[in-house]
């Protein structure tokens, strides 16, 4: 080999050398800025313990292999997810700039002196570290921070001042129910409107007094659901004068637990909980479905529409205002008496799907009930053999009180479900009865649709 290639080898090597030193250097100079930047110098999965002062008072937390847990103002079971957040947020946080560096700082300039919020993070390995944060801002809304015994004032975004203010109550466990949902073999409630026991088998929750009734699984485990998600605004240590409204029972694996819901005479709601024994002020809001609740509540909404869709071959329709029949040959529906009628294909298998995929907007009390005093509509539906399949008939309007005025619902009775039920307007026109006309009849609009 020439010593011209030779040569050109050698600079290759040397350019691509020192290419790849500066370029190293170069990143490692930036990751070493990066870490400098920031404001607490280990990483959130190492802080184990996190201690705060600020106006409200002194907040001690400590982490363990189950999560946080609130030391002081008062030991209890801390908000994990809320702790998580406040530790990862603050230990991602970098210093924007040094407002001032040097022996001579006058602390009182930056809000640093006097009157300042506290937080101090200490790591597995017993090392703390404390910031310092201002009450007084830059012009750009941003805080003025020290750490440790630092001579310098770091600046930082706004979100040391808002996290480090925070009252203990907000580190604090606040649900009503604080065990698992997965644990629960029973629940038991007693309302306003009804007092009632469900428990679980195969799987299944059903009714105690009423193991026929068929309800809503989903339902029942939103109701549980919502137990974890009903929190406290405040921990009292006495109870209010007030009147018990409801009360709450689960049977769980190892334990029962329960809650009574009180109200005041200023509509205040609390809470007094069994384990742990506590008394809570909680948000009316989040406890109206419990105040109210009736077994009848939970029933599945859709048992009264389940019929077997796909043996459907005759239908008759009867409103005051149309009577109607179809007939299903082979795959084709044809008018009876009018085999030639254009009938809309998709129209029928649409008014067959809507219909079996309907919903009770609501079940009703057996005094409302009474309100049903027959029908003036009908739907019935027949196999290949003439065999009824299912009925539904509706027809009269009944009003009645809501949160807000009142409201109408069309009350309905079918041949899978005994009870009357209310219907809103737009579930029976979802139904799409008019188009199940004949073409040539269904071009000529009629007023609006009797239900």
């Amino acid at each position: 080999m020439k010593k011209t290639s030779w040569f050109a080898i050698f600079v290759a090597v040397l350019v691509a050398g020192t290419y790849y030193v500066e370029f190293y250097q170069a990143n490692k100079t930036e990751q070493t800025k990066a870490e400098e930047s920031k404001v607490v110098s280990f990483p959130a999965e190492q802080i184990h313990q996190i201690e705060i002062e600020n106006k409200l008072g002194k907040v001690l937390l400590k982490r363990d292999a189950d999560g946080w847990t609130l030391v002081e103002p008062i030991k209890d079971w801390a908000d994990n997810q809320f702790t998580e957040d406040f530790v990862n947020g603050l230990a991602s946080e970098k210093s924007i700039d040094v407002a001032a560096e040097g022996e001579n700082i006058n602390w009182s300039v930056y809000g640093l002196d006097k009157d300042v919020s506290k937080v101090a993070f200490t790591n597995q390995q017993g090392t703390s570290q404390l910031i310092t944060v201002s009450d007084k801002k830059n012009f750009e809304g941003n805080s003025f921070l020290r750490r440790g015994n630092e001579n310098k004032v770091l600046v930082a975004t706004s979100q040391w001042a808002l996290r480090t203010q925070k009252a203990p109550l907000e580190f604090r466990d606040k649900r009503l129910f604080r065990g698992k949902i997965s644990s629960v073999e029973g629940i038991q409630i007693k309302s306003i409107k009804d007092e009632f026991a469900l428990v679980q088998k195969d799987n299944k929750w059903i009714s105690e007094k009423h193991p026929d009734l068929k309800l809503d699984q989903n339902k029942i485990r939103e109701v549980l659901t919502s137990l974890n998600e009903v929190r406290a605004s405040e921990f009292l240590n006495t109870l209010p004068a007030s009147v018990a409204k409801a009360k709450i029972g689960l049977k769980l694996t190892d334990k029962s637990w329960s809650a009574e819901i009180k109200q005041a005479a200023d509509k205040s709601l609390y809470a007094v909980v069994s384990d742990p024994a506590f008394i809570l002020k909680v948000d009316p809001g989040q406890m109206d479905k419990f105040l109210g609740m009736t077994l009848m509540g939970l029933r599945d909404r859709k048992e009264p529409f389940d019929f077997q869709n796909l043996l459907v071959r005759h239908i008759e329709i009867s409103t005051p205002i149309k009577k109607l029949s179809l007939q299903k040959d082979q795959e084709t529906w044809k008018l009876v008496g009018d085999d030639k009628a254009g009938i809309d294909q998709g129209a029928v298998r649409a008014f067959i799907a809507r219909l079996s995929d309907s919903a009770v907007t609501e079940y009703l009390e057996k005094s409302e009930q009474g309100a049903y005093k027959g029908a003036d509509s009908k739907i019935v539906l027949k196999d290949e053999k003439q065999k009824v399949l299912y009925e539904i008939s509706w027809g009269p309007v009944y009003k009645k009180k809501a949160l807000v005025g009142e409201k109408t619902l069309i009350l309905a009775q079918s041949s899978l479900f005994k009870d009357v039920f209310g219907l809103d307007q737009s579930v029976v026109e979802s139904w799409g009865l008019m188009n199940l006309l004949p073409v040539d009849q269904n071009k000529v609009k009629e007023p609006k649709e009797h239900p």
